[in-house]
């Protein structure tokens, strides 16, 4: 199961880069992303 987290991990963070790449702000990626649990809380402890 952990392997799998990493996995998954790793496939948000390439994603995340990709998307500042093509110049998306970090707010408008984490609005994209609202319906995930892990961001929530990653925004909320920010």
């Amino acid at each position: 199961m952990k392997n799998n987290m990493q996995e998954l991990d790793l496939e948000w963070v390439a994603l995340i880069a990709e998307a500042k790449e093509i110049g998306l702000k970090q707010e408008d990626i984490l609005n994209f992303l609202a319906g995930q649990p892990a961001v929530d809380l990653i925004a909320e402890n920010r």
